[in-house]
């Protein structure tokens, strides 16, 4: 194994990724070329404590794995970056092209890989799903999804969660998409995917005073415009 044990730089997609063995611990003496496959039927491993947390992995392409809704929506959105963020507003294209292809940005100011796809997956399916066969065939796969949580109509609320790992920047992914959503409103006023209102929950008073910095990142944006 090398001294450097990091693959991948976190501000780009992965590239590289280590093998797993049996046990669900990773082989580095292994390196396989490629982004791990997400995999629902990820192996249990044993922490510290008896606690047990599931570690989603694949080695290497399965149908079943193909059509996974995470893994079409990477595919996706990899495919729409890589055009540069065609079928979107102006707004929305000056944004993506401010935070994510703006040579001028500094390395210390560029976001974590793992923010820009939280952001681009949000706008994707804001504004470009439905302009494709494979985005509406997502769409269908996340309203099949709604329906079978509540057969009542009246409970079938479209909702999308992103879920993130402590310490991956969810609360500046929070300000680019109260951003995205203001300067769209403010632009296209009578354009209802893009909302007025912005609703933030926290779980305790603790986590609501760190969440006091999103304030701060979003007045800064509008004092400067």
């Amino acid at each position: 194994m090398s001294d450097n044990p990091i693959l991948n730089s976190p501000y780009l997609e992965p590239k590289l990724h280590y093998s797993t063995a049996e046990n669900g611990s990773l082989d580095y003496e292994a390196v396989i070329k490629g982004r791990r496959f997400f995999n629902p039927k990820g192996q249990v491993v044993p922490v510290r404590q008896g606690a047990q947390r599931e570690m989603g992995y694949a080695e290497h392409s399965t149908p079943d794995l193909d059509n996974h809704i995470i893994n079409l929506c990477r595919k996706e959105v990899g495919r729409w970056r890589d055009e540069k963020y065609p079928n979107t507003t102006r707004v929305t294209l000056e944004l993506l092209t401010f935070w994510f292809a703006n040579p001028e940005r500094i390395a210390t100011r560029k976001l974590f890989f793992a923010q820009q796809e939280a952001v681009e997956t949000a706008i994707w399916f804001n504004e470009v799903a439905e302009k494709s066969n494979a985005g509406q065939h997502i769409l269908n796969l996340l309203q099949q999804g709604h329906q079978s949580v509540s057969a009542e109509k009246e409970n079938q609320l479209p909702r999308i969660a992103f879920k993130m790992a402590t310490g991956s920047g969810k609360t500046v992914v929070m300000a680019c998409l109260i951003l995205y959503h203001y300067f769209n409103r403010r632009e296209y006023r009578n354009d209802t995917r893009f909302a007025d209102y912005f609703l933030v929950v926290a779980p305790g008073i603790t986590i609501k005073d760190r969440l006091s910095v999103l304030f701060a990142m979003v007045r800064t944006v509008f004092l400067t415009c």
